[in-house]
């Protein structure tokens, strides 16, 4: 007997807030000359931890167990960046999937 697996996709009906990536760079001597450079600043969201439940992603109903939350894909849509000296902020932007950024 050969026992066969069906994999079924339930697109989800709601999404989810993943986990924000976070990141610092120190700017070095910016508050003397007026500069400073942000190299290769990276950040990584990650999935919700502990995975959500099928329920609260909407697949299968209030009370269904037959769905699992398997490898949730994470899609970052924007990003923010503030900078601030000495506590105080110079410089914020929101920027959106396409790039383009916007005042805080």
């Amino acid at each position: 007997m050969i026992a066969r697996t069906r994999k079924v996709i339930c697109p989800p009906a709601r999404i989810l807030a993943a986990q924000p990536g976070l990141a610092s760079q120190d700017l070095g001597n910016a508050d003397h000359n007026g500069r400073g450079t942000i190299n290769d600043l990276t950040a990584t969201a990650t999935a919700p931890d502990p995975a959500p439940s099928a329920q609260e992603v909407g697949c299968g109903g209030g009370g269904s167990t037959q769905w699992t939350v398997v490898n949730p894909v994470v899609t970052v849509t924007g990003a923010n960046l503030t900078i601030t000296q000495n506590g105080v902020i110079v410089f914020c932007r929101n920027y959106t999937g396409d790039g383009t950024g916007t005042a805080c």
